[in-house]
């Protein structure tokens, strides 16, 4: 070996080194005081890692909080560390604790989960493209199978004082189902606004003081909902970083809850005591059940999805048999994560003011969860061993039932056959595809300039495969943990009216929308599909597919987050325009 090459493997052992994460502790039962010292340099390694600014967390065993911490800034201009009574955005962790208010006011009989929401909001209309539409009902909306559409961008993120969150009604009135109730998962913002509005005019109180009520009952002294990342007043937002303006939010009941790590760690307490917290009872047993029941894999088109009222069934390396539960949080510049089980009474909760924290967050999760175990029972976390799955028995792999186009989240995708070969086009590249079983799944491969591998990371481990269920021909993806996810549905063109090929051409965006900032876009025909794309400064690439229903309305293709949306093509005396989510994108 010569000094060069080997000065080279020393640099690159030390470098893989440095990276490497801390060793787990080998923890004995009864042995909890072992988790802070190894969770602290864990939290230090992932934050430099992942580029974190600023972390907050705390860990509940057996009803009780047993350590929490903090690491980092809340505001690195100032070095001000953040502690574990930071005050962070917790996001989408507010559904959580929508749900339990609304089991509340079940116990109370002022609310069933299986009422029509119509019955507590007389006013509220929608309108439905579906024959024998059921009601909406508060079970729907709690679960994400209402049918709603996913979000009202426009204005849901404001510099300015945002609306009132009634102000999303008269689009819910105005716009289509993106599905019908009770039968699709799909990820609905607004839902949990109509929830919100019940919960005010059931209580007869304004939403924000009713929640507080409850956020008080539970010990959580600091925590609030509120609009404004100033009352109460938040550590400071990053990315990578570099300093982001957190911006106010309307739809305050999907994420306007502030708190701490140690007052959501009541939360914890109450999910792992059966619904007391401090010994005085929130919710009954029977409640907590409902909440943690799982309402949506029953039915195929939610393949992968385990949701109960406001969480959802944790699914990765974790064995199912520990039965977790989770949320994630998101605002525009923090993140959080709850990830708990009921049965074994042990959970963490994590904040963090870094939009990129999301691995982060997750990687001690799950490793808090670890070592809980360890301390509780003595014994390793039963995990799920990585491997090339084989097909499941309904699933169809051979290359004449994956040849065709399909609606993903991601746009178009096309699987073709060439010199015998599935080659995947997606997201304007070619991938070629691997079976790593015998008649197993296809998995990407991609080479750049055509002959340079390159690591694809997960989406690499992730196998394809096709499905019917009702009717449709789903594009099922499964990853090495076994894991399976709807990954897209086939689709074929339908005739696109003159109306809309007239407007195939560039459009601007010329309403507010200060999460993104959208540079170009337009309507493209290809491959006789009506495309709708967008590219933003960041570089990112948005498609969807777009289904004409007539020269003034067409349906987004697909199933999933604003999948089976609605967009509708305006016009007057001053030009023509598209809407979509409350956003207007006129035309060039």
């Amino acid at each position: 070996m010569t000094h060069r090459s080997a000065l080279l493997t020393i640099l690159l052992f030390l470098t893989a080194c440095a990276m490497a994460p801390p060793p787990a502790p080998e923890v004995k039962q009864g042995e909890f005081a072992a988790l802070p010292g190894y969770l602290e340099r864990l939290a230090e390694h992932k934050m430099a890692q992942d580029k974190v600014t600023g972390l907050s967390m705390a860990v509940v065993a057996h009803g009780q909080l047993i350590w929490s911490g903090g690491f980092g800034y809340a505001d690195a201009s100032t070095q001000q560390p953040a502690t574990d009574q930071t005050l962070f955005r917790a996001g989408s962790l507010s559904k959580l604790v929508n749900a339990v208010k609304v089991m509340q006011l079940v116990e109370a009989e002022q609310l069933a989960l299986d009422e029509n929401i119509q019955t507590y909001l007389p006013d509220f209309s929608f309108h439905s493209r579906f024959d024998n539409t059921a009601p909406i009902t508060l079970r729907d909306l709690l679960t994400h199978q209402s049918g709603l559409p996913s979000d009202l961008a426009y204005r849901m993120w404001t510099l300015d004082p945002p609306e009132p969150v009634d102000s999303v009604f008269p689009y819910l009135s105005s716009t289509y189902l993106a599905s019908p109730p009770g039968e699709v998962y799909r990820y609905s913002n607004l839902g949990f606004d109509v929830i919100g509005t019940v919960i005010a005019k059931t209580a007869n109180t304004p939403y924000a003081n009713t929640m507080q009520s409850l956020l008080d009952a539970m010990g959580m002294q600091s925590a609030e909902f509120s609009s404004s990342p100033d009352e109460p007043p938040v550590a400071h937002g990053y990315q990578n970083h570099k300093p982001r303006t957190e911006l106010l939010l309307r739809d305050i009941p999907a994420g306007g809850l502030s708190s701490n790590a140690i007052d959501l760690a009541q939360l914890l307490t109450l999910f792992t005591t059966q619904g007391k917290v401090d010994g005085e009872a929130i919710i009954s047993p029977q409640s907590v059940a409902t909440i943690l029941s799982d309402y949506t894999s029953h039915a195929d088109l939610n393949t992968g999805t385990k949701a109960g009222l406001g969480v959802f069934e944790y699914q990765g390396r974790l064995h199912p048999s520990l039965k977790l539960y989770t949320h994630n949080g998101a605002t525009h510049s923090h993140r959080a994560l709850i990830l708990f089980s009921a049965q074994h009474r042990y959970g963490v909760v994590l904040l963090s003011n870094s939009a990129n924290a999301s691995h982060t967050l997750r990687a001690l999760g799950e490793a808090s969860i670890e070592l809980l175990h360890q301390a509780t029972y003595g014994e390793p976390a039963p995990t799920i061993t990585s491997r090339w799955p084989r097909l499941a028995e309904r699933d169809n792999s051979s290359l004449e039932q994956m040849t065709g186009f399909y609606a993903t989240p991601a746009g178009l995708a096309q699987f073709a056959v060439l010199n015998e070969t599935l080659k995947a086009h997606f997201a304007g590249k070619t991938f070629a595809t691997q079976q790593q079983v015998k008649q197993g799944p296809h998995y990407l491969d991609y080479k750049l300039f055509g002959f340079i591998p390159i690591d694809l990371g997960h989406l690499g481990r992730i196998g394809f495969s096709t499905r019917k269920v009702n009717g449709k021909t789903l594009l099922i993806g499964t990853d090495t943990l076994g894991i399976e996810r709807i990954a897209g549905v086939k689709i074929e063109p339908v005739p696109i009216p003159n109306a809309w090929r007239e407007r195939v051409g560039d459009y601007t965006l010329t309403r507010e929308f200060p999460v993104a900032d959208v540079k170009s876009g337009g309507l493209r025909i290809k491959n006789g599909f009506l495309l709708a794309q967008a590219k933003l400064a960041t570089g990112e690439s948005l498609e969807y597919v777009l289904q004409p229903v007539n020269d003034h309305l067409a349906i987004i293709a697909g199933l999933g987050r604003s999948l089976g949306e609605t967009v509708f093509a305006k016009r007057d005396q001053h030009g023509q325009w598209l809407e979509f989510s409350g956003l207007r994108f006129e035309r060039e």
